[in-house]
């Protein structure tokens, strides 16, 4: 494992993908595939899984701000794969955001395009990548944020094990309603234990 101070999210990752099992494939998402994803999703997706605010963007505002994280040492957006046909495609990506070595954490956020969702993907997308994160990187504890109405979300940290911190109260805006949100947490321990 890399010392805490001189760790690089990007230079261990990289070093270490493609992560595969016998369905998906996890490699680092091309600016193309991540437009696409972009492209597919809709103001009200958006407003559903963010609190904060959200920036209208035309296509080649989109690329620039992609672009811009992509380049980011502190941000690694993996793409999510399944063999389709003989030709990879991406059919979601996660984010790891926010690297604090201090309290050795990262954010994490997640999207899965409409017709692949709840089959699976994610789950095993991001079992495969907070293995590596645990056992490869000195990040100790993974943490998300999600809204009390998103159902799919909430099930998919319950079922990998993560623990709910806290709430921030009346903190989502929802078509016009404040609802909370939840902080929940993956700790190398707690991945120790349960994987």
């Amino acid at each position: 494992m890399v010392n805490i101070i001189d760790f690089k999210i990007k230079k261990i990752i990289n070093s270490m993908l493609p992560l595969e099992d016998n369905i998906l494939s996890i490699n680092t998402i091309s600016l193309e595939e991540l437009l696409l994803i972009w492209e597919s999703t809709t103001y009200e997706d958006s407003e559903f899984v963010t609190c904060r605010p959200i920036i209208k963007r035309n296509y080649n505002q989109a690329k620039d701000l992609f672009s811009s994280l992509m380049e980011n040492d502190n941000v690694y957006i993996f793409g999510t794969y399944i063999n389709h046909n003989n030709n990879l495609i991406a059919v979601g990506k996660v984010t790891i955001s926010d690297y604090n070595y201090r309290n050795q954490s990262v954010e994490v956020g997640y999207t899965m395009l409409q017709q692949y969702r709840r089959c699976g993907y994610m789950y095993k997308s991001l079992l495969l990548i907070f293995k590596m994160l645990f056992t490869e990187t000195p990040i100790n504890k993974i943490y998300a944020q999600t809204g009390e109405f998103n159902e799919p979300s909430l099930k998919l940290l319950k079922s990998l094990k993560f623990h709910c911190d806290g709430r921030l109260r009346q903190h989502h805006l929802l078509k016009d309603v404040l609802y909370d949100d939840f902080i929940y947490s993956l700790t190398r321990e707690d991945y120790n234990k349960f994987f």
